[in-house]
Protein backbone atom coordinates (compact mmCIF):
# COMPACT_ATOMS: atom_id res chain seq x y z
CA UNK A 1 0.00 0.00 0.00
CA UNK A 2 2.96 2.31 -0.54
CA UNK A 3 2.86 2.74 -4.31
CA UNK A 4 2.14 6.47 -4.20
CA UNK A 5 5.70 7.21 -3.10
CA UNK A 6 7.19 5.30 -6.02
CA UNK A 7 5.07 7.19 -8.53
CA UNK A 8 5.79 10.57 -6.88
CA UNK A 9 9.54 9.90 -6.94
CA UNK A 10 9.49 8.89 -10.59
CA UNK A 11 7.56 12.08 -11.39
CA UNK A 12 10.07 14.16 -9.40
CA UNK A 13 13.00 12.56 -11.25
CA UNK A 14 11.28 13.21 -14.58
CA UNK A 15 10.57 16.83 -13.63
CA UNK A 16 14.20 17.43 -12.62
CA UNK A 17 15.60 15.81 -15.76
CA UNK A 18 13.25 17.37 -18.29
CA UNK A 19 13.40 20.77 -16.59
CA UNK A 20 17.18 20.89 -16.32
CA UNK A 21 18.56 23.52 -18.67
CA UNK A 22 15.02 24.68 -19.47
CA UNK A 23 13.65 25.90 -16.14
CA UNK A 24 16.04 28.27 -14.34
CA UNK A 25 14.89 27.32 -10.84
CA UNK A 26 15.16 23.57 -11.47
CA UNK A 27 18.55 24.01 -13.10
CA UNK A 28 19.80 26.04 -10.15
CA UNK A 29 18.45 23.47 -7.69
CA UNK A 30 20.18 20.59 -9.47
CA UNK A 31 23.43 22.54 -9.79
CA UNK A 32 23.50 23.82 -6.21
CA UNK A 33 22.24 20.88 -4.13
CA UNK A 34 23.02 17.22 -3.69
CA UNK A 35 19.74 15.46 -4.41
CA UNK A 36 19.27 11.79 -3.59
CA UNK A 37 16.06 10.00 -4.51
CA UNK A 38 15.16 6.49 -3.35
CA UNK A 39 12.01 5.63 -5.27
CA UNK A 40 11.52 2.17 -3.79
CA UNK A 41 12.96 0.58 -0.68
CA UNK A 42 10.73 -2.49 -0.55
CA UNK A 43 10.64 -4.30 -3.91
CA UNK A 44 9.32 -7.43 -2.18
CA UNK A 45 6.28 -5.56 -0.92
CA UNK A 46 5.81 -3.83 -4.27
CA UNK A 47 5.50 -7.16 -6.04
CA UNK A 48 2.72 -8.52 -3.81
CA UNK A 49 -0.74 -8.09 -5.29
CA UNK A 50 -2.06 -5.03 -7.05
CA UNK A 51 -1.58 -2.65 -4.12
CA UNK A 52 1.64 -4.03 -2.67
CA UNK A 53 2.27 -4.25 1.06
CA UNK A 54 4.48 -2.82 3.79
CA UNK A 55 6.27 -6.08 4.59
CA UNK A 56 9.37 -7.46 2.89
CA UNK A 57 9.95 -11.14 2.06
CA UNK A 58 11.04 -11.73 5.68
CA UNK A 59 7.69 -10.45 6.94
CA UNK A 60 9.23 -7.28 8.37
CA UNK A 61 7.59 -3.87 8.16
CA UNK A 62 10.48 -1.76 6.89
CA UNK A 63 8.78 1.40 8.14
CA UNK A 64 9.33 0.04 11.67
CA UNK A 65 12.84 -1.34 11.14
CA UNK A 66 14.60 1.98 11.66
CA UNK A 67 15.72 3.04 15.16
CA UNK A 68 13.23 4.83 17.37
CA UNK A 69 14.57 7.04 20.14
CA UNK A 70 12.19 5.50 22.71
CA UNK A 71 11.65 1.89 21.74
CA UNK A 72 14.77 0.99 19.74
CA UNK A 73 17.49 3.53 20.38
CA UNK A 74 20.30 1.30 19.02
CA UNK A 75 21.30 3.61 16.20
CA UNK A 76 23.25 1.08 14.16
CA UNK A 77 22.61 -0.83 10.97
CA UNK A 78 23.70 -4.10 12.61
CA UNK A 79 20.87 -6.60 12.74
CA UNK A 80 18.59 -4.56 10.50
CA UNK A 81 16.87 -5.86 7.41
CA UNK A 82 18.90 -6.01 4.19
CA UNK A 83 16.88 -3.07 2.81
CA UNK A 84 17.21 -0.91 5.93
CA UNK A 85 20.93 -1.24 6.70
CA UNK A 86 22.23 0.33 3.45
CA UNK A 87 19.82 3.25 3.80
CA UNK A 88 21.02 3.85 7.36
CA UNK A 89 24.68 3.63 6.29
CA UNK A 90 24.07 5.95 3.33
CA UNK A 91 22.35 8.61 5.41
CA UNK A 92 24.90 8.36 8.23
CA UNK A 93 27.70 9.14 5.75
CA UNK A 94 26.03 12.41 4.69
CA UNK A 95 24.88 15.59 6.33
CA UNK A 96 21.27 15.86 5.24
CA UNK A 97 19.54 19.19 5.72
CA UNK A 98 16.07 18.12 4.65
CA UNK A 99 14.32 14.95 3.60
CA UNK A 100 10.86 13.95 2.48
CA UNK A 101 8.94 10.75 2.06
CA UNK A 102 5.69 9.90 0.39
CA UNK A 103 3.06 7.59 1.83
CA UNK A 104 -0.29 6.72 0.37
CA UNK A 105 -3.65 6.72 2.06
CA UNK A 106 -3.48 9.29 4.85
CA UNK A 107 -2.20 12.78 5.40
CA UNK A 108 0.55 12.49 8.00
CA UNK A 109 3.20 14.88 9.30
CA UNK A 110 6.17 13.25 11.02
CA UNK A 111 8.48 15.11 13.33
CA UNK A 112 11.88 14.08 14.73
CA UNK A 113 10.40 13.51 18.18
CA UNK A 114 7.10 11.79 17.28
CA UNK A 115 7.65 9.12 19.92
CA UNK A 116 7.52 9.91 23.60
CA UNK A 117 8.41 8.12 26.79
CA UNK A 118 4.84 7.92 28.17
Amino acid sequence: DELTGLENCIKLIDTLLTGYGVDAELTEMVNDFEIYILPLMNPDGRNVGTLGQRFNANGQDLNRDFPDRCWDSTNTAAGREIETAPVMDFTAARNFVISANFHGGEVVANYPWDSNYN
